[in-house]
């Protein structure tokens, strides 16, 4: 079990009922932290230094909902997570949430690549687009803002995805996405802003061809520089 280094904090997680959002909820009460966990539907269940908020289908709602339980806590939240959501949802609910978040706090935006080379690709530019949107935007009060992007997933629900081999040679798991949020989330990262972690098992050294499939980049070793 890892050092309670986030106790005395408290986190929002938005998105809780994904299966990411389950397993971030689960490894920050692990690590001392008091949570929040939101979603449209139930989004975990009970456990110790966890509230469950069911929040409305419109953005706006969602984030009243964060808002209010944070108010019944007496707690400013010092993290927040916002983990894979309805894309009517995502926008919206990022940026609408991260008012509640304490100067000098933590963010941290999970996205889910698909399988699908284009949509992938698509993925990775938004997540880092919002990333450094809401760096920008932050940047005043001190708020680290990072993203982590997972890819090649499976978990109880949903089989192994058809993916091509990659370096760890398996799927990866929720837990796995979550202790890397954690991390992010936590003072060991006190330096680290307007990255993108990639969590994929190396898929990102796979590059979409123009006919859609895929191909392993061949990585170089630069030449040695001549003597002159």
């Amino acid at each position: 079990m890892p050092d309670e280094d986030l106790a005395h904090r408290t986190a929002v997680v938005a998105g809780a009922a994904h299966p990411i959002g389950r397993a971030v909820v689960a490894e920050l009460a692990i690590r001392g932290a008091s949570v929040i966990a939101v979603d449209v539907t139930s989004p975990c269940e009970a456990r110790d230094r966890v509230i469950g908020v069911v929040a409305g289908h419109r953005p706006a709602e969602f984030a009243d909902r964060a808002i209010a339980a944070c108010e019944v806590l007496g707690a400013t939240p010092d993290i927040l997570v916002t983990c894979p959501l309805p894309i009517t949802h995502a926008a919206s609910v990022h940026l609408g949430l991260t008012a509640l978040v304490r100067d000098g706090g933590a963010v941290v935006n999970v996205a889910e690549a698909p399988a699908a080379p284009d949509a992938a690709r698509t993925a990775a530019v938004a997540l880092s687009g919002l990333t450094r949107l809401m760096t920008e935007r932050l940047r005043a009060r001190a708020v680290r803002v990072n993203g982590v992007l997972a890819a090649g997933l499976a978990d109880e629900d949903r089989p192994a995805p058809v993916l091509p081999p990659t370096p760890v040679g398996r799927p990866g798991w929720a837990d796995e996405v979550a202790r890397c949020v954690a991390f992010l989330a936590s003072p060991q990262a006190s330096y680290v802003a307007a990255a993108v972690l990639p969590v994929d098992g190396g898929l990102g050294l796979m590059r979409p061809e123009p006919s859609g499939y895929w191909h392993r980049t061949t990585l170089r070793t630069p030449e040695p520089a001549l003597a002159h």
